[in-house]
């Protein structure tokens, strides 16, 4: 219940499918095949949001093989925003950029850690009113044994 009432009481705002989508958003997506030390490969995610579709297409690069055994994984996000046209607010993406890394534990084949940060500026519209956005957001996600 207090996911469901968060954000100053907002009902809804964190709720299942806000967080299935903030996990789509992270997502790390593996190649079908083994890449060798410095391949790259790209992934493509779509989230459905209120105000439009947030594309996120990402460049991945295989680094290195740390002490643990984790293949280490450098994840540069691209990301447009398709706005829905009968929003009630419109969002215009005016930059974007991102980095991350994800430690995946080649061993147990799951990701054992990951950290991706995003940078955004934005133009909104709503009720007649445009002001400017700009939102730095972390995600970091570590793997815990039961």
């Amino acid at each position: 219940d207090a996911l469901r009432t968060s954000a100053a009481g907002n009902p809804g705002a964190l709720d299942e499918k806000s967080l299935e989508q903030m996990m789509k958003q992270s997502a790390v997506m593996l190649p079908g095949q083994p890449v060798a030390l410095q391949n790259t490969w790209t992934s493509q995610q779509s989230v459905q949001l209120g105000f439009g579709t947030m594309n996120i297409k990402s460049e991945m690069t295989f680094m290195e093989v740390d002490g643990a055994g984790n293949a280490i994984i450098k994840v540069i996000p691209k990301i447009e925003v398709v706005p829905r046209a009968d929003a009630p607010i419109q969002m215009t993406l005016t930059s974007s950029s991102g980095q991350g890394e994800v430690a995946f534990d080649i061993d147990m084949g799951r990701v054992a850690k990951s950290q991706l940060d995003l940078d955004m500026a934005m133009t909104i519209e709503s009720n007649g009113q445009t002001f400017q956005q700009s939102i730095k957001q972390v995600t970091m996600m570590t793997l815990v044994n039961p």
